[in-house]
């Protein structure tokens, strides 16, 4: 006989994305952090301006790290608020959990895991563009410096 009340269906959670990694990594170690040099973003998605304002944040900052409060009501009155509170909850997992080494370790990973996949998509929007129309000088050269920096 089949049980009266079923184990509901688990939910599946996913991976978090590079994004929102590197801005937990970021929260765990400001200091670390503002030092980075990231990819340049357009307008992006909400990790994207998110991660942004953080940094930015930190760097225009010099307390920026011990008053994460009043980055938190700014990113709140653009509606960032919630994805911060997730992020910084992640961040003191974080830090919990790992040396403070390791974590640098893997923030300067995921920032070059992210240029990479930036790079990447510029040839691969280049490309397209050179099938289909054609490309300037000056795509030409930009393509041929992508393609020469790849791993």
């Amino acid at each position: 006989p089949a049980p009266a009340n079923p184990a509901p269906a688990r939910a599946t959670r996913r991976a978090p994305s590079l994004l929102a990694r590197l801005t937990s990594l970021t929260l765990a170690r400001p200091d670390t952090a503002k030092g980075l040099t990231l990819p340049a973003f357009g307008e992006g998605d909400r990790e994207q301006q998110l991660l942004g304002r953080i940094l930015n944040y930190l760097r225009q900052n010099a307390a920026g790290a011990a008053n994460l409060g009043a980055l938190y009501e700014a990113l709140s009155a653009e509606g960032l608020g919630g994805g911060f509170s997730e992020r910084m909850q992640e961040a003191e997992r974080l830090l919990a959990s790992f040396a403070p080494e390791d974590l640098d370790r893997e923030l300067a990973d995921g920032v070059h895991k992210l240029q990479q996949a930036q790079r990447n998509e510029q040839i691969q929007v280049l490309s397209r563009k050179a099938q289909a129309q054609g490309l300037s000088q000056e795509e030409k050269r930009a393509y041929q410096q992508l393609i020469a920096a790849r791993p």
